[in-house]
């Protein structure tokens, strides 16, 4: 009887133990993360953490470590998930669509980090706009036929390893606007074609300096991603503010 009270008394501490132990989570500098038990440290040079997920022992050097936390109930916290992690031979890419921004009215872009498994830190982007506008003066029966191209680049540079993230860029945009036959200007109906006109003189090739700060929001694996941008142009020697927003998809 005495036997049974302590097995029924220490299985009943060991429960209480369990629902108040926490798991300690390591997060790493590439933005991956261990969970378990640490098990050793050795103060500058490492630690050794027993993983509850992989049933295993790793050794963790202290240079790759970001920070620890200790506030994961084993009982509440879903740690047996598979965490959310970028793989770490992979470049982060992502496609999307920009409205206004970089290209004054729309782009298709292509954005990469230039680190493997990163979601922060440095980045490149390049995009491509096309427009036609075919005008006709209704008073003097002159016909304008106008194409511009536009192919936005630049850097940027990504705050923080969570979805939701800081960017901040600069880079150039490239314009071909070309122009076919005549147009009387001072008439209606050129409001379009006439802005180029008025920004753009008569060049034919031209740069513009962009910048970029905002919202970036990423997921952790594939799937939708949005940006919210203030990106003003710099068009000779005059800065005009504009507004973009992007949606698309990163893999």
């Amino acid at each position: 009887m005495v036997k049974l009270i302590f097995v029924l008394s220490v299985c009943f501490f060991s429960n209480i133990a369990y629902s108040q132990t926490f798991i300690e989570r390591i997060y790493l500098k590439d933005s991956s993360f261990y969970e378990g038990f640490i098990i050793e440290q050795v103060p500058t040079q490492h630690l050794k953490i027993d993983r509850v997920v992989q049933k295993d022992t790793i050794t963790v050097p202290f240079s790759q470590i970001w920070k620890i936390t200790k506030t994961y109930n084993l009982k509440k916290d879903s740690v047996f998930k598979k965490p959310e992690v970028a793989p770490k031979n992979k470049y982060i890419k992502m496609a999307y669509l920009e409205l206004f921004g970089n290209a004054g009215i729309y782009s298709f872009n292509f954005d990469m980090r230039t680190q493997k498994g990163r979601r922060d830190g440095w980045g490149l982007r390049v995009g491509l706009e096309y427009l036609k506008v075919d005008l006709a003066d209704t008073l003097t029966g002159d016909e304008l036929k106008a194409s511009l191209l536009a192919i936005p680049f630049g850097i940027n540079y990504v705050f923080g390893k969570k979805k939701g993230a800081l960017e901040v860029g600069a880079g150039a945009t490239y314009i071909f606007l070309n122009y076919n036959g005549q147009y009387n200007w001072s008439e209606g109906g050129g409001d379009a074609v006439r802005f180029y006109k008025d920004v753009f003189g008569d060049k034919i090739n031209t740069i513009i300096g962009t910048f970029n700060i905002g919202y970036r929001h990423t997921p952790y694996k594939k799937g939708f991603a949005y940006r919210f941008m203030f990106s003003p142009l710099v068009v000779t020697g005059v800065v005009v503010p504009i507004v973009g927003f992007s949606f698309g998809y990163k893999f």
